[in-house]
């Protein structure tokens, strides 16, 4: 069951996380944290219905994906293993349809590897992203757009991603652009944005 969201990620928070360099050494600690709003304690991954366990991009490139929540300082934080994404149990659950944005994030690279996220970036329009279960149900969506952000703007679309109503949206969310070394890592953002699918 899918709970209310109890916090929000900040526009400053997104611009800094998911990232990785290749052209320097990878602080993991430092460089791959999201924070969002402060919460008194660390919010544990809730036992669900529909929980994702495989993303499968165009071309049947695939990943696991693994819970992701916040620590005690309301940080969170992308997967530590490059060719995982994660999934934040505070947004929606896929195939829910009327309920608001799924979150998803990972790394673009880190200690001279690609990571898994970068593919994000060669999205586009029109393409079908698929999420798994463990228990074989599916939800597929279609890509709408791929944007960028500029970190250093601190401009966001906060409020889409948030939201906990509406229809479906799924936000894959990694880092692009140029390489601008701490505490940004590269310059901007990069969401791919998708709608489900026809029935």
């Amino acid at each position: 069951m899918k709970r209310a969201l109890a916090v929000g990620i900040t526009a400053t928070a997104l611009a800094v996380g998911a990232c990785g360099a290749d052209s320097q050494p990878s602080d993991p600690s430092s460089s791959t944290k999201m924070p969002v709003t402060e919460t008194a304690e660390p919010v544990q991954p809730l036992q669900v219905e529909w929980a994702p366990t495989t993303i499968t991009l165009p071309g049947a490139d695939s990943a696991t994906i693994v819970t992701i929540a916040t620590n005690k300082d309301g940080v969170l934080l992308p997967p530590e293993r490059l060719d995982r994404i994660g999934w934040w149990e505070a947004s929606d659950m896929p195939g829910d349809r009327v309920g608001g944005t799924i979150v998803m994030t990972g790394h673009i690279n880190g200690n001279g590897q690609v990571g898994f996220a970068k593919k994000f970036i060669g999205l586009q329009m029109g393409n079908v992203v698929t999420l798994s279960s463990a228990d074989d149900a599916e939800a597929r969506y279609v890509v709408q757009a791929v944007e960028h952000y500029d970190k250093a703007s601190g401009k966001l679309p906060t409020e889409r991603l948030n939201r906990l109503q509406g229809p479906e949206l799924l936000a894959l969310i990694t880092c692009g652009g140029e390489f601008v070394g701490a505490p940004l890592g590269y310059a901007d953002n990069i969401i791919a944005w998708a709608t489900p699918a026809p029935a």
